[in-house]
């Protein structure tokens, strides 16, 4: 059984993470499953597809675009629980983390009430938090 899952989402970089000089996370990748095409939803629009990956449905069904997760917080009569609030549900006393360089995913996709701790920062700044969370 895992002790760890991480879910690691780069909006857009399918060809480029392939072709970088980034030992480190093509080892990671090669340690676990990854696919370099994978594509929720299209069109490709950020809240449509993070909200289809998060949600597990559509966007005809969650209704997330980038104005509601810019502007709303998910509430609770959601009809849907995201992977977040399942595994809070499954396992509540694990430590659950988001770190994401478009705070709306954490604002606006992600539900506010499940003691998920989440940061927003541009990716150098995100980079040093995702290091810093780990140690602790």
């Amino acid at each position: 059984m895992a002790k760890r899952v991480v879910i690691l989402g780069i909006d857009g970089a399918g060809r480029f993470v392939q072709e970088a000089d980034a030992p480190h996370l093509h080892a990671l990748l090669q340690a676990g499953a990854y696919s370099y095409d994978a594509q929720t939803v299209f069109p490709s629009i950020s809240a449509e597809c993070w909200g289809s990956l998060l949600y597990g449905v559509n966007p005809g069904q969650h209704g997330l675009d980038n104005d509601r997760a810019i502007h709303q917080h998910i509430p609770e009569s959601f009809p849907y629980a995201s992977l977040f609030k399942l595994a809070r549900q499954q396992w509540p006393d694990a430590p659950l983390s988001a770190f994401s360089c478009w705070e709306p995913i954490n604002t606006g996709i992600i539900e506010n009430t499940i003691n998920v701790h989440m940061e927003s920062k541009p990716d150098p700044e995100l980079t040093e938090a995702i290091v810093d969370y780990i140690h602790r």
